[in-house]
């Protein structure tokens, strides 16, 4: 789905190799995230061209002038996560809070008269209520394009000295082959 696409714009009359390549690093979920920082790198070395990352909360489709809102969502696990954009820029890390807490907090803010976001499919359940002012949105690889084209060169290239790193909610969850338990598995014979 990825290369079929690229390879049809690279062929395009008057294309041209990209100067830089933009990918989004989340929060998303844990292997698109990981796919696309992956296919950004290898497009990188095969084009020699930099990759720059840039959050994708950045970047709604929709985007307007707003340089202020707040990006709510389901967290998976009975949690939902805030993200605060001030001045096109992530002001804090995610907050992950229950769902009472998610919905008084969400409330909160559209009292306030602040926009509020979800890139989720379905507005979270706890949100329901409040769905009619909720913005419903996805990240858009075209406004990724611009927040890149709108930095300075500086700014351009202290993104592109630093590693890409996935930007996740919480820390991936990982287990054992087998379910095995740590003691068990170091404790057997073979």
């Amino acid at each position: 789905m990825l290369f079929e696409p690229l390879e049809r714009v690279l062929e395009l009359p008057g294309a041209r190799d990209p100067e830089i390549i933009v990918v989004g690093t989340g929060p998303g979920s844990y292997s698109g995230v990981r796919v696309g920082i992956a296919v950004a790198n290898a497009l990188g070395l095969a084009l020699d061209a930099p990759v720059l990352g840039i959050p994708s909360l950045l970047a709604p489709s929709a985007a307007d002038d707003a340089a202020d809102y707040t990006v709510v969502g389901d967290a998976r696990r009975h949690s939902f996560f805030r993200i605060e954009v001030r001045g096109n820029r992530v002001s804090r890390e995610a907050e992950l809070m229950e769902a009472e807490r998610f919905t008084a907090s969400v409330s909160e803010l559209l009292r306030r008269g602040e926009t509020v976001i979800t890139f989720d499919e379905v507005i979270p359940a706890p949100l329901a209520e409040m769905a009619a002012e909720i913005r419903r949105d996805v990240p858009g690889a075209r406004n990724l394009a611009s927040l890149a084209q709108a930095m300075g060169e500086k700014e351009r290239a202290a993104g592109r000295a630093c590693p890409l790193e996935p930007i996740y909610l919480r820390a991936p969850f990982i287990t054992r082959p087998g379910g095995a338990a740590p003691e068990a598995a170091a404790g057997e014979e073979r």
